[in-house]
Protein backbone atom coordinates (compact mmCIF):
# COMPACT_ATOMS: atom_id res chain seq x y z
CA UNK A 1 0.00 0.00 0.00
CA UNK A 2 0.82 3.20 -0.97
CA UNK A 3 1.13 5.97 2.05
CA UNK A 4 0.44 9.55 1.86
CA UNK A 5 4.02 10.32 2.67
CA UNK A 6 7.22 11.77 0.70
CA UNK A 7 8.22 8.82 -1.59
CA UNK A 8 11.81 8.70 -1.31
CA UNK A 9 12.26 8.30 -5.14
CA UNK A 10 10.23 7.37 -8.52
CA UNK A 11 9.43 3.47 -7.64
CA UNK A 12 10.19 3.35 -4.88
CA UNK A 13 7.30 2.94 -2.54
CA UNK A 14 8.94 3.06 0.89
CA UNK A 15 7.99 6.06 3.10
CA UNK A 16 10.84 8.39 4.71
CA UNK A 17 10.85 6.55 8.15
CA UNK A 18 13.68 6.60 10.26
CA UNK A 19 14.92 2.93 9.79
CA UNK A 20 17.78 0.88 11.76
CA UNK A 21 20.07 0.80 8.29
CA UNK A 22 20.53 2.74 5.21
CA UNK A 23 18.01 1.82 2.58
CA UNK A 24 19.19 -0.74 -0.22
CA UNK A 25 19.13 2.64 -2.88
CA UNK A 26 21.47 4.49 -1.06
CA UNK A 27 18.67 7.51 -1.10
CA UNK A 28 16.72 6.56 2.19
CA UNK A 29 17.87 7.31 5.93
CA UNK A 30 20.91 6.07 7.31
CA UNK A 31 21.94 4.72 10.77
CA UNK A 32 21.97 6.98 13.03
CA UNK A 33 18.87 9.10 11.70
CA UNK A 34 16.26 7.43 13.60
CA UNK A 35 16.03 10.31 16.55
CA UNK A 36 16.80 13.11 13.86
CA UNK A 37 14.41 14.42 11.52
CA UNK A 38 12.73 12.00 9.48
CA UNK A 39 12.68 14.28 6.00
CA UNK A 40 16.86 14.99 6.26
CA UNK A 41 18.58 11.64 4.79
CA UNK A 42 21.45 10.78 6.50
CA UNK A 43 24.73 11.16 4.95
CA UNK A 44 25.21 7.98 1.91
CA UNK A 45 27.95 4.88 3.30
CA UNK A 46 31.16 6.76 2.11
CA UNK A 47 30.17 10.41 1.92
CA UNK A 48 32.24 12.61 4.03
CA UNK A 49 29.98 15.42 6.09
CA UNK A 50 31.38 18.35 3.96
CA UNK A 51 32.99 21.64 5.81
CA UNK A 52 31.66 24.85 4.68
CA UNK A 53 34.12 28.26 3.43
CA UNK A 54 34.82 28.92 7.54
CA UNK A 55 36.14 24.94 7.77
CA UNK A 56 32.90 24.45 10.36
CA UNK A 57 30.45 21.18 9.32
CA UNK A 58 28.35 22.14 6.49
CA UNK A 59 25.44 21.95 8.11
CA UNK A 60 23.76 23.52 5.61
CA UNK A 61 24.49 21.21 3.21
CA UNK A 62 21.85 19.07 4.14
CA UNK A 63 19.38 21.35 2.37
CA UNK A 64 20.76 20.24 -1.01
CA UNK A 65 19.39 16.56 -0.14
CA UNK A 66 16.14 17.81 1.05
CA UNK A 67 15.62 20.55 -1.19
CA UNK A 68 14.56 17.76 -3.73
CA UNK A 69 11.74 16.27 -1.26
CA UNK A 70 11.09 20.11 -0.34
CA UNK A 71 10.13 20.83 -4.27
CA UNK A 72 7.73 17.75 -4.36
CA UNK A 73 4.70 18.06 -2.23
CA UNK A 74 3.88 22.01 -3.26
CA UNK A 75 0.62 23.62 -2.22
CA UNK A 76 -1.92 25.43 -4.07
CA UNK A 77 -0.83 28.72 -3.74
CA UNK A 78 3.03 27.89 -4.19
CA UNK A 79 2.00 26.27 -7.62
CA UNK A 80 0.00 29.40 -8.45
CA UNK A 81 2.93 31.37 -8.10
CA UNK A 82 5.16 29.38 -9.58
CA UNK A 83 3.08 28.98 -12.71
CA UNK A 84 3.60 33.46 -13.29
CA UNK A 85 7.17 33.22 -12.40
CA UNK A 86 8.74 29.86 -14.48
CA UNK A 87 9.76 30.26 -17.50
CA UNK A 88 11.11 33.79 -17.51
CA UNK A 89 6.85 34.81 -18.03
CA UNK A 90 7.55 37.85 -15.26
CA UNK A 91 10.02 40.29 -16.30
CA UNK A 92 12.35 37.69 -18.43
CA UNK A 93 14.34 36.47 -15.51
CA UNK A 94 14.66 33.26 -14.43
CA UNK A 95 12.98 32.26 -11.05
CA UNK A 96 13.52 29.10 -9.40
CA UNK A 97 12.01 26.66 -6.97
CA UNK A 98 13.21 25.82 -3.57
CA UNK A 99 16.71 26.02 -3.91
CA UNK A 100 19.11 25.67 -0.84
CA UNK A 101 21.13 28.71 0.19
CA UNK A 102 23.42 28.54 2.83
CA UNK A 103 21.73 26.36 5.90
CA UNK A 104 18.15 27.70 3.99
CA UNK A 105 15.90 26.31 1.29
CA UNK A 106 14.66 29.30 -0.44
CA UNK A 107 10.61 29.30 -1.54
CA UNK A 108 11.24 31.24 -5.07
CA UNK A 109 15.09 32.81 -5.81
CA UNK A 110 16.27 34.62 -8.62
CA UNK A 111 19.88 34.59 -8.35
CA UNK A 112 20.41 37.17 -11.44
CA UNK A 113 18.98 39.35 -9.31
CA UNK A 114 19.40 38.03 -5.99
CA UNK A 115 15.92 38.65 -5.23
CA UNK A 116 14.31 35.73 -3.32
CA UNK A 117 10.40 35.69 -2.52
CA UNK A 118 9.19 33.59 -0.05
CA UNK A 119 5.87 32.33 0.73
CA UNK A 120 4.28 32.19 4.34
CA UNK A 121 1.54 30.33 5.61
CA UNK A 122 0.32 30.05 9.53
CA UNK A 123 3.48 28.61 10.43
CA UNK A 124 6.12 31.50 9.76
CA UNK A 125 6.55 34.28 11.50
CA UNK A 126 8.31 33.21 14.74
CA UNK A 127 12.29 34.20 15.15
CA UNK A 128 13.37 31.57 13.09
CA UNK A 129 11.73 33.37 9.99
CA UNK A 130 13.77 36.71 11.54
CA UNK A 131 17.17 34.82 11.87
CA UNK A 132 16.33 33.67 8.13
CA UNK A 133 16.27 37.28 6.98
CA UNK A 134 18.59 38.47 8.48
CA UNK A 135 21.03 35.71 7.43
CA UNK A 136 20.01 35.84 3.92
CA UNK A 137 20.71 40.06 3.91
CA UNK A 138 23.72 39.82 5.29
CA UNK A 139 24.43 37.25 2.06
CA UNK A 140 23.35 40.15 0.06
CA UNK A 141 19.97 38.84 -0.95
CA UNK A 142 16.41 40.99 -1.27
CA UNK A 143 13.39 39.27 0.46
CA UNK A 144 9.75 39.83 -0.63
CA UNK A 145 7.52 37.92 1.76
CA UNK A 146 3.78 37.36 0.86
CA UNK A 147 1.18 35.55 3.23
CA UNK A 148 -0.18 32.58 1.40
CA UNK A 149 -3.89 34.80 1.12
CA UNK A 150 -2.36 37.94 -0.47
CA UNK A 151 -1.10 35.80 -3.68
CA UNK A 152 -4.61 33.77 -3.33
CA UNK A 153 -6.98 37.22 -2.92
CA UNK A 154 -4.40 39.60 -4.82
CA UNK A 155 -2.07 37.92 -7.56
CA UNK A 156 -1.92 40.55 -10.08
CA UNK A 157 -0.71 42.99 -6.73
CA UNK A 158 1.98 40.09 -5.87
CA UNK A 159 3.35 40.11 -9.23
CA UNK A 160 3.41 43.86 -9.72
CA UNK A 161 5.54 43.96 -6.65
CA UNK A 162 7.96 41.50 -7.30
CA UNK A 163 8.29 43.40 -10.99
CA UNK A 164 9.19 46.50 -9.08
CA UNK A 165 11.55 44.49 -7.34
CA UNK A 166 13.18 43.15 -10.11
CA UNK A 167 13.62 46.90 -11.07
Amino acid sequence: MQGRGLAVGRGDKSRLEPSSKPSPSGRGLGEGEASGNALTPALSRGEKERTGESGAPAIARRGDRLAPFLRRPQTDVERTLWFEVRDRRLGGVKFRRKVPLGPYVVDFPCLEARLIVELDGGQHGGPGDAARQDWLERNGYRVLRFWNNDVSGNLEGVLRRIARALG
